[in-house]
């Protein structure tokens, strides 16, 4: 029986992204909420992207000056 991982590199991760529209638009959006939302790193700061996926929010936080580490299958 394939894992989730298998399904995810033999199905998905082809479409994945391509799913969200311009990839570099959908970075800027979720960059432009977390400067809405008061997201900005104080000093050297870390941020951890739980379920990364595509790494939209990877993307913004890391333009925003943030060291990011993000985990996903």
């Amino acid at each position: 029986m394939p894992t989730v991982a298998d399904h995810d590199d033999s199905l998905l991760a082809e479409h994945y992204s391509r799913m969200f529209g311009d990839y570099d638009a959908k970075v800027a959006e979720q960059r432009a909420l977390f400067e809405r939302l008061g997201v900005r790193p104080e000093g050297p700061s870390e941020a951890i992207d739980l379920g990364g996926g595509s790494g939209l929010q990877s993307l913004a936080l890391a333009q925003l000056g943030f060291r990011v580490t993000a985990v996903d299958t």
